[in-house]
């Protein structure tokens, strides 16, 4: 064999022979059972509409070859991809219509590295090591090489891989052999070499006692060295277990995969196996090895018969394993429409999960609201306060939840529209300006002269992305910086349309590299965060990047302990608004006091009482009449017998629920135009678009009271009292002072001058909502307990728009602050 070559001509005919019976014996010793009989699950393809839809969608797949595994794949002289590896891959895609580039690769580092920046989907042929698992899918077993060992010529043949103990013996580091001898037979010292070539020279120079690995790369490189001194001393109980690995986010290639490699005919898998991995004997033979090998070539031929009745036994096998892959295949399909059933479950179970939280915390929210202008104690106040924060808390997890669970059931609802980056990006500066003077961080928003066009993206969802991402960053930003920059590129395919991205920097905490993909799991956090410290629950990041892939984008971290982080958005193919938005259209809500209702008879569906008296204590000093059902049939009763101007109908009711009567409701020629306004705690979409052609308006719970006025005065007939001007001196008149009020007046202005001002000014310049309301509050209650109505009416108007939220109309009404001040002083001239 090629391992020793004789001098000895006159036997080389018969030393040839026995030579035969000894490859014979080891091809049949190494060549996988695969390659031994058809296999069973060899056959036409059957791929479904989805799976077919997937390859038209990927005509192309790349993949690397690892140059250290000749010859099962390497790249040839002329740097072509060749190998038994790349050979079985190329007729597989072939078979399904796929076309295979390939990348190169110097090692298997690199090649970790390529598929750790996404550029390689494949990886031909290889044992699955713990640091693949990561980022690849694997098919079935393709191919089983065992471990052979390799010995000088004058070592003896070993029983057992036991005999190595304390012997030396060569393995290439990092390869299967090193790892699996030194779990299973410790007492075996290793010699560890960076590639084979230099294990078979250790042995063959007699620095190392053996050497294991596969035997087709053993041959190959033997072959290739020459090396004369060395011979096979037979093979362990341990095998390479070859697969084809597919990235871990294409897991529908891997049914496809399996299918098209069980489609390869027989006779072009064996071509493969015997052009690259067959042992060829054309070297002369030793002729000292001659009478060995006729001594055991009887017992040689007789392991050959044993040999091939234990694959007839195989077959065997694996026709009933067949039977229980098919039983199998029925037991997933029956689990499949379990799942089904079970999401459907899951689905009804958010909705009435939603309803049942929402309506209590309807109730809630809206009488705190009312409480707010009763109490005046700063104890009751206070206590009032934590009530209000606890339920805004509570009702933020829930939204967060259910938004997971929406994203999850493919349920989530893009609204895209015309919207301005550079008037959201203002918000955000004014919302979180007083969080960065607070924690003393430098706070910087940058914004391209591109990106501040008006785009079309929904700006909801993008708000609420990056008010988690400003959140989380000062959140663990205790020194330094938070910085947001925006830019935006042409997308090369259509110059409509713009290629969106955002950054948000902070010098934070940082997190480790282990974490930086876990933060984006449900309910996980950075490893030894402390939730005392930091707080929070877990979903932030995990939505935010659901709703940026959501929109076809993606969202990522760079970042290093103790040196701050960097999340990144990216969006593509943003549509450029041909509606420009930057400017302020002027068109802004209204306030409660602007509208005053006509007489008019409301009448509310609603089975919760609490929910009913809220919405008619809302309207306590209007002109509306209000009345209460409590189910639709009871609704329907009552709207028959006074024929009210409006309805508003909960959804979810016993008895008749409010789709049911609102549909009765419009075939009732009587009570047909009635407009009904759809008042429901549920946020499922297929419930939404049921009730969008009965119903006339659509009001989410918890509603806010701004909201309901909106929404009533599109369809009773009111007058608007206040013009949509911010209230200045002008018209912050009223009627002439009291005695006592004017008596009073020279201690209010002293307040307003100093202390107040003071709290003014901290408002104006921090920004910070709190502020607002504690600055407005005590104004409207000096006001009042002053007999001052001017100084009270700012005060509320104030308060108002910072518990709305509105940032124009709360700037307006703080800018406001000295028309006040100088109209209070002329009254006092």
């Amino acid at each position: 064999m090629f391992f020793k070559t004789m001098h000895y001509t006159s036997a080389r005919s018969f030393a040839r022979t026995a030579g035969g019976v000894l490859l014979l014996f080891l091809w049949i010793l190494t060549a996988p059972a695969s390659g031994a009989a058809h296999d069973p699950d060899a056959g036409d393809l059957q791929l479904d509409e989805d799976q077919k839809a997937w390859i038209r969608e990927h005509p192309t797949i790349r993949a690397t070859l690892d140059p250290l595994w000749a010859p099962l794949k390497f790249f040839d002289e002329s740097g072509h991809s060749v190998g038994y590896s790349a050979d079985i891959l190329e007729m597989a895609c072939r078979i399904l219509g796929i076309k295979v580039e390939y990348r190169k690769a110097k090692n298997w580092s690199e090649i970790m590295q390529l598929a750790g920046r996404r550029e390689i989907d494949c990886l031909p042929s290889v044992y699955v090591p713990p640091e693949a698992r990561r980022m690849f899918f694997f098919t079935k077993t393709q191919l089983s090489l065992p471990f052979v060992v390799v010995t000088r010529v004058e070592t003896p043949f070993f029983k057992d891989v036991e005999d190595f103990n304390g012997k030396p013996v060569a393995v290439v580091k990092g390869d299967p052999p090193e790892k699996t001898i030194s779990l299973n037979h410790p007492k075996i010292p290793l010699v560890r070499f960076p590639n084979l070539s230099e294990a078979l020279n250790a042995v063959s120079s007699n620095n190392a006692y053996a050497v294991i690995d596969s035997l087709p790369a053993i041959s190959h490189i033997a072959v290739k060295k020459g090396y004369h001194n060395l011979k096979i001393a037979g093979k362990t109980d341990h095998e390479f277990d070859l697969s084809i690995g597919v990235r871990n986010d294409w897991p529908e290639f891997i049914p496809i995969l399996n299918q098209a490699l069980a489609a390869i005919p027989y006779v072009d898998k064996k071509a493969f196996y015997d052009k690259w991995l067959e042992i060829r004997l054309d070297q002369p033979v030793d002729y000292s090895l001659v009478w060995k090998v006729c001594g055991v070539a009887g017992l040689l031929i007789a392991i050959v018969f044993l040999w091939n009745r234990m694959l007839v036994r195989e077959i065997a096998k694996r026709n009933a394993l067949e039977d229980k892959l098919r039983k199998a295949r029925e037991e997933a399909l029956a689990a499949k429409e379990q799942a089904e059933a079970a999401n459907t479950s899951k689905s009804e179970f958010l909705a009435n999960m939603s309803h049942e939280i929402r309506t209590p915390m309807n109730a809630i929210a809206g009488f705190i609201e009312l409480l707010e202008a009763l109490v005046e104690g700063p104890r009751e106040r206070k206590y009032l306060n934590a009530i209000k924060s606890s339920s805004r808390t509570l009702l933020t997890l829930i939204n967060d939840i259910l938004d997971l669970s929406k994203i999850e059931a493919g349920k989530l609802d893009i609204q895209d529209a015309p919207m301005s980056l550079s008037r959201l990006f203002e918000e955000l500066r004014t919302m979180f300006a007083y969080k960065m003077q607070e924690g003393n961080l430098e706070f910087s928003m940058e914004i391209s002269q591109d990106a501040s066009t008006s785009l079309v993206m929904d700006e909801v969802r993008l708000r609420q992305v990056l008010i988690n991402l400003l959140g989380n960053a000062i959140k663990f930003t205790e020194k330094g910086f938070v910085r947001v920059k925006a830019w935006t590129v042409p997308s090369p395919d259509d110059d409509s349309r713009v290629q969106l991205t955002i950054e948000v920097t902070d010098s934070g905490i940082g997190i480790a590299p282990e974490d930086q993909e876990r933060i984006f799991n449900a309910f996980e956090q950075r490893e030894g965060q402390s939730s005392r410290k930091y707080g929070g629950t877990g979903l932030g990041l995990t939505i935010c990047r659901k709703l940026v892939e959501a929109r076809g984008g993606r969202l990522g971290v760079s970042s290093k302990i103790g040196r701050g982080s960097t999340f990144t958005v990216q969006l593509r193919d943003i549509p450029i608004s041909t509606i420009d938005v930057t400017e302020n259209s002027g068109n802004r809500d209204f306030y409660l006091k602007q509208i005053d209702f006509r007489p008019a008879k409301v009448l509310v569906v609603d089975d919760t009482d609490s929910n009913r008296d809220l919405i008619e204590e809302s309207f306590r000093n209007s002109n509306l009449c209000f009345y209460g059902a409590k189910d639709g049939e009871e609704g329907l009763a009552m709207a028959r017998k006074l024929l009210p101007d409006i309805i508003l109908m909960d959804i979810r009711m016993p008895v008749m629920d409010g789709i049911e009567a609102v549909r009765i409701l419009k075939k009732d020629e009587n009570l047909r135009r009635i407009p009904v306004i759809a008042l429901t705690a549920s946020v499922m979409e297929h419930e939404k678009h049921g009730m969008e052609e009965p119903f006339d308006g659509y009001l989410l719970k918890p509603m806010s009271k701004r909201r309901l006025f909106k929404e009533l005065s599109r369809f009773l007939v009111h007058s608007v009292v206040r013009t949509d001007q911010p209230e200045d001196a002008s018209q912050l008149t009223a009627p002439s002072l009291s005695p006592e009020a004017s008596a009073a007046l020279p201690e209010v202005l002293e307040l307003l001058r100093g202390e107040k001002r003071d709290q003014w000014e901290a408002a104006r310049k921090g920004g910070d909502f709190e502020l607002v309301k504690s600055l407005a509050s005590d104004l409207s209650d000096l006001g009042r307990d002053k007999g001052i109505p001017q100084l009270e009416s700012y005060g509320k108007a104030l308060l108002q728009s910072a518990e709305e939220f509105d940032i124009e109309w709360m700037e307006r009404h703080l800018n406001a602050y000295e028309e006040l001040l100088k109209s209070l002083e002329s009254r006092h001239e």
